[in-house]
């Protein structure tokens, strides 16, 4: 039988969480303004983001293993990693539909334009300002990631039994 991660575990793992989905977030609008235009900006965003989120699950969870159990058990680690890596594609997949992103533009888009057409969609602001669109897609990555590595976090923190 598993032993569970003491408290220590658990403020490291809620800390490391809320950083890394906050960078995570920040790095995505970053990505949305600057870099909207280039080539191989979607398969930055759909493979190399959800790449480096997975990497530094793992390596997050790792430091949480050996904070709980004093041992490392890297197999484990990023086996677990593997719910935060479909969380960030589910996250991922749910911002690439428009109409899912309206409520998330709809609170930020007054803050690119300050007197919005009654008729103008998302699509047209989201293509003036390539921030906006970065705005939603990092707001639904970073709960995404939250609720990933927490997941996993605590999957890869039980300590295997003593022999």
């Amino acid at each position: 039988m598993a032993t569970s991660p003491d408290d220590r575990t658990t403020g490291f793992t809620y800390g490391s969480t809320v950083i890394l989905a906050f960078i995570v977030l920040l790095t995505t609008i970053l990505f949305f303004r600057y870099f909207s235009t280039t080539a191989g900006f979607q398969l930055m965003i759909w493979i190399g983001i959800p790449l480096i989120v997975y990497l530094v699950g793992g390596c997050l969870n790792l430091l949480g293993q050996y904070i709980a159990c004093q041992s490392v058990d890297a197999g484990r680690a990023f086996l677990s990693s593997l719910v935060l890596l479909g969380t960030t594609l589910v996250a991922l997949i749910i911002s690439s539909f428009a109409i899912l992103r309206v409520p998330v533009a709809s609170v930020f888009a007054p803050l690119f334009e300050t007197k919005m057409p009654c008729n103008t969609g998302l699509i047209p602001l989201e293509a003036k300002y390539p921030t906006l669109k970065g705005i939603s897609y990092g707001y639904y990555l970073m709960w995404g990631i939250l609720f990933g590595q927490i997941m996993n976090a605590n999957f890869s923190a039980a300590c295997p039994p003593k022999v």
